[in-house]
Formats: structure tokens, sequence, C-alpha cells
């Protein structure tokens, strides 16, 4: 009895760590007994031991607590105006975030409030609107625009990169990257790239053309990387260029049809254009000044891309004509018209 009730006191410990089967069979001193070891037995009043010693928060007063929270709370606060701060200067050197948004609705606002106004005011009138249509035909790019110099330097960094693939035995006959005792190596950049074309017999054609260097813009063989318009000077237009070839909507024609014949009328039939959409770009309202039988003209911009064919300088019924990039359409807008009108031109194109 006494003998038992020393070893089930000395055996406590093992209640909580083996249950109560094991310790119940130590004590019994069946086959597999468990004893707890000195290593255990340790390890159990350095638990208790750990146990009676306060937690660091508890030997702080109240009032220590509180300052340190609003300390931690301090801290959080200025972590997050850091990051706000951070986020919206993270593009250096570009323009903040919506200033292009806001420099356009600045503008848009304003027009769609100026044709409105004058819509209102033609059915206020009772007269109608004369309907001219405006063929905006543009050559697609040839060529892919340069590059920037992120995308150059992560090429060479990405083609440098890849010459160390990996190693295969010689049996299988494959080799990721090259020979290195044959003298072979990796082309990492644009130029190289062109040396190895010209060792090989091919000239690459220029990005820059003939037409670029002389300034000719009766040739869509220039601006490769832009999108180019063409652009006429109407007879009678006293030396003034018109953006786009114009004529006014029959009775019973579409807008699609009317683009169509004034870009046949203009610069003659030879063109073969690809319509994208019966829907057109942009409309603009001109009202008379004394209306008599129309309150004015409201004009309406339809796309047209070009697909095969040139100007018939046979067929052409306008004095002149050219193919302008964007720039320099809004460039002879402005000159003629002034800056306002020709922002039309600027979020047109």
């Amino acid at each position: 009895q006494t003998t038992a009730t020393m070893i089930s006191a000395a055996l406590q410990p093992s209640y909580r760590l083996l249950g109560k089967t094991a310790a119940r069979s130590a004590v019994r001193g069946a086959p597999g007994s468990f004893v707890p070891s000195a290593g255990l037995a340790s390890a159990t009043k350095a638990k208790k031991k750990n146990k009676k010693q306060p937690k660091k928060a508890e030997e702080l007063t109240y009032a220590q607590q509180k300052v340190l929270a609003k300390e931690r709370r301090r801290q959080t606060h200025e972590a997050k105006l850091n990051r706000e701060t951070a986020l919206q200067n993270r593009r250096e050197g570009s323009a903040e975030r919506g200033t292009h948004a806001a420099t356009f609705r600045s503008w848009f606002d304003r027009y769609k409030t100026r044709n409105e106004t004058m819509d209102r005011k033609a059915r206020q009138s009772g007269l109608p609107w004369l309907v001219r249509v405006a063929a905006v035909v543009e050559r697609l790019p040839v060529i892919l625009p340069d590059k920037e110099e992120w995308e150059v330097d992560y090429e060479e960094i990405d083609a440098y990169l890849k010459q160390f693939g990996r190693d295969f035995p010689k049996e299988l006959g494959y080799r990721a990257g090259p020979n290195t005792e044959a003298g072979e190596s990796w082309v990492t950049n644009y130029e190289e790239i062109l040396e190895e074309l010209k060792e090989m017999g091919y000239t690459p054609a220029p990005r820059e053309t003939d037409a670029d260097a002389s300034g000719e813009i009766k040739t869509m063989d220039r601006r490769l990387k832009e999108r180019v318009y063409l652009s006429v000077k109407e007879e009678g237009a006293n030396g003034a260029w018109a953006p786009f070839p114009t004529t006014f909507v029959g009775e019973d024609e579409t807008i699609l049809a009317a683009a169509k014949r004034a870009t046949s009328e203009a610069v003659g039939s030879k063109l073969e254009l690809y319509c994208p959409s019966n829907c057109p770009l942009a409309v603009d309202v001109y009202a008379y000044k004394e209306p008599k039988e129309h309150f004015g003209i409201k004009t309406f911009y339809l796309k047209m891309q070009f697909d095969d064919g040139d100007v018939d300088a046979k067929q052409m019924q306008a004095e002149d004509y050219g193919w302008l990039a964007r720039d320099e359409v809004v460039d002879r807008i402005k000159e003629q018209r002034g800056d306002v009108q020709s922002k039309l031109y600027h979020y047109l194109l």
C-alpha cells in the first residue's frame, strides 16, 4: 500500500503526458510499464516555474500600457500615410493619376454643352440641320513602333540569361545553350541580329523612308510607325486644308454611302476602303449667324481604313491631297481655326 502510493505520487506528471492507462500500467508493474526519467521530471519543474513568472505586459502599469498602445496606433497610422504617399508617387516622371482624364473632361464638358445648346435652339426655331459627313480615311501602321528603353533592356537581359540553360547528356544530342567550345554564342541585342542578317545577304528595309527625309506627303510610304490620314485641299478653299473629304448627305442616302462618295469624288475611285462600322466617331455642329432655310451644319465623322489602291490623279477633284499623321493634322487645324477647334481632332484621331 505505502510503496504503491509513493510510486503513484511520483508518476503524477505522467498523467498529463501519457494518459491514465500508461500510468496505471506502470503502478501495477505490467510489462512495458513506463517509469518517468529525470529529464521528464526536470522539464515538468521548469514548466511550473515558467508559469509562476509574470508576463512582460503584466509588469507595466495601466498608464504605461495606454502609452504603449497609443504609440502602436501612431506607428500604424504613419505607415498607412507613407504607403498612400508612395502609391501616389510610384510612377516618377509621369503625370499624376487622372490628369489626362481631367484635361479631357474640361474640354469635352464645354463642347458637349455647346452642341446640346445649339441643338435645342434649332428645335425651338423649327429649322432643320444640313447634314454633312467627313470621311476619316486612315492607313494603319506598317511596322511596329520603336521600343521603349526598358523593353530593350529586358530583352537583352532575357537573352543573356537564356545562355545558361540545363546541361543534358551528350548521348541525347541536345544542347540547350551555345557550344562555346566550337565558338558559338548567343545573339543578345538588335544590332547583332542586323549584323548576322547582313552576313547572310539580307538587308533590312529602313524604318525611316525617303519621304520622311524629304517631307513628301503625297505618299503612304511615310510615318510607317504611325497612323496617317487622308487630308485634302478642296477647290476654292483659299489655300486652306480640309482635315478630311466631306460632302452633304442626300435625302435617300446613308452616312456610310455619303462618306464613300466623298472619298471617290475627292481622290478618285481607285482607293479600296474597309468600313469597320456604320456608327460615326463624333458629331460637330455649326450654327449660321442668320439662319434661313437651315439652322446650320451638322457634321458626322465616319472612319474608314485603307485596304488597297491609291489616289487617282486623273479623277481627283480636290486641288491637293496628303497623308498626314495625327500631330500634323492637329497643327494645321490650329493654324487655320485656333486651339479650341484643334482639340476636337486631337481627341478624335
